[in-house]
């Protein structure tokens, strides 16, 4: 099974989707990124793609499965005032998708877990290729985004495991819970983002839901 794995910056997949990576490994799905921007919103965006491609190889993605535009649609890059278009996301993440066979597409949803406008134009672009794909009755990719919770569930770290629900660990199913192999190893990985590595992320990352679970629905078009 091949997955592509679409974010908006780099940090994003250490962040959000650490026990996403983690999980399909340990399901033997190969897994790809595609990352839309360098995040050059300070002008750092070639160290900040060396840090993803550093953080990914530490999480076991392999550097030749990811893919990181430097495209002036998505300039300046990163921050809450960029209003990325999502037609661009659309035609940007469609090229990605015709250069193979990909089982899964997985992504924010609408709110983007922190509401960030490139999470969000993210998840717009990528729902377009989604009805698309419906409207073609294409059966490949299924198309899944990661859940945004509460405030009080989004800082509840390893205690969200404890919440009975009536998911599934198979990625073919309809709602998906992936959990951390390791949450240690996804904060090393997010460690290596150095220009991202500040107070508020260590607490984030230490705290999050997302360093221990990810929640998937399927994208409703």
């Amino acid at each position: 099974m091949l997955a592509l794995l679409v974010t908006a910056h780099p940090d994003d997949e250490c962040m959000f989707f650490g026990p996403t990576l983690q999980s399909l490994r340990c399901q033997a799905v190969l897994v790809q990124l595609l990352c839309l921007s360098t995040g050059n919103a300070e002008g750092r965006g070639a160290e900040r793609s060396v840090e993803l491609v550093r953080a990914c190889e530490a999480l076991q993605v392999d550097r030749r499965d990811i893919n990181i535009l430097d495209d002036l649609k998505f300039q300046p890059q990163d921050g809450q005032s960029c209003v990325w278009s999502p037609d661009e996301v659309a035609a940007a993440v469609d090229r990605q998708l015709q250069q193979h066979e990909y089982d899964l597409v997985l992504t924010f949803d609408d709110y983007g877990v922190s509401g960030h406008s490139n999470h969000c134009a993210t998840f717009a672009g990528i729902r377009q290729l989604a009805k698309a794909a419906r409207l073609a009755h294409t059966s490949k990719p299924h198309f899944l985004m990661l859940e945004s919770v509460s405030l009080l569930r989004k800082f509840s770290g390893p205690l969200e495991l404890l919440i009975p629900r009536s998911a599934c660990h198979d990625i073919a199913g309809d709602f998906v819970t992936l959990t951390a192999s390791s949450s240690a190893a996804i904060r090393s990985a997010m460690a290596l983002h150095r220009t991202q590595w500040l107070w508020y992320r260590r607490l984030f990352i230490l705290f999050s839901r997302y360093t221990y679970m990810n929640t998937f629905k399927p994208m409703l078009v």
